[in-house]
């Protein structure tokens, strides 16, 4: 209870950046909207019964007049509990493991899928406790040993980061480390990855997937749910990057959508995270339509998950 109320303390601040103008977050501005004095005190009904920030609150449509169905949606925390339940405590007789770290952890992540036969990047080094591994020669070397990847573009990659925090691209170029056209330091790529990253191959896209954006690799996101006849697949999603970012993440303003998993067609409307922007039913920077574009291989990487 003790800790609940000192979330409560602390995230309530965070409250009037979270709801924002209403006219600019919603993804639906036509349409009949709550008061801002109204969204302010479900989010804070929000906090009180949750314990975090509603940050999905337009995503869901809450901002809306008549829309309070919020026993549909799953809290982040809620969310947290289940996750845990099912992946940290997995019992096989008197013993338990912790299979969250797959969850979490780069580098183990892609030695699992590297081991199992899924095609994923190359990991060419890992940077742990001060000391680059590399992964071809199995020797070790300072982290200064970057500048032996003269040539190459790679991505560096916090192990733990989430929403592309401490991920970013790497050039050498005549024994200096650029990232972005800027010039890094060895040291501050050790602060803005707390020491502990891996290096991966940058993946050179489909052509129609860098027609699409160039800057960023544009993934899919595709939902299962294992039932007891195998898995299924729930919903697909494409990812794009948009402006000057590396990474198509939504979270640091890239645009999302579904795709039909049976036609492979677009939705109409593409979204970005609140606070970045509403819809958009053309790529920001390419102006490709979402509606016409096909993504290439998608019924093979549907066949594939």
């Amino acid at each position: 209870m003790l800790v609940r109320i000192k979330a409560i303390f602390r995230l309530l601040p965070r409250i009037p950046d979270n709801i924002g103008d209403p006219r600019e977050f919603s993804y639906h501005p036509d349409r009949k909207l709550k008061s801002r004095w109204k969204i302010y005190l479900e989010n804070l009904i929000w906090l009180l019964e949750k314990g975090e920030i509603c940050e999905n609150y337009y995503l869901y449509g809450f901002e809306q007049r008549g829309r309070k169905n919020w026993n549909e949606y799953l809290d982040y925390t809620s969310f947290k509990l289940l996750r845990n339940r099912y992946n940290r405590k997995r019992w096989i007789g008197p013993y338990f493991a912790d299979y969250t770290v797959l969850l979490k952890d780069k580098f183990m992540f892609n030695r699992m899928l590297n081991s199992l036969g899924f095609p994923t990047p190359e990991v060419i080094a890992l940077c742990s406790d001060g000391r680059l591994h590399w992964m071809d020669s199995m020797k070790t070397a300072g982290p200064e040993a970057i500048t032996g990847l003269e040539g190459r573009r790679v991505f560096c990659k916090s192990i733990l980061g989430e929403c592309a925090d401490g991920v970013f691209p790497l050039n050498i170029e005549g024994g200096r480390i650029y990232s972005h056209g800027e010039k890094i330091t060895v040291e501050e790529i050790l602060e803005r990855t707390d020491g502990s990253f891996i290096i991966q191959e940058a993946i050179v896209q489909h052509p129609e997937m860098s027609r699409l954006f160039p800057h960023s690799v544009n993934s899919l996101r595709i939902v299962t749910f294992y039932r007891k006849g195998g898995p299924e697949i729930y919903y697909g999603l494409l990812r794009a990057g948009t402006g000057e970012n590396t990474s198509d993440n939504w979270a640091i303003g890239g645009v999302l959508g579904h795709f039909n998993i049976k036609t492979g067609r677009l939705d109409r409307e593409f979204i970005y995270k609140p606070g970045f922007g509403g819809s958009c039913t053309e790529h920001p920077d390419t102006g490709v339509v979402f509606a016409d574009f096909r993504i290439p291989f998608q019924m093979d990487a549907l066949d594939m998950v």
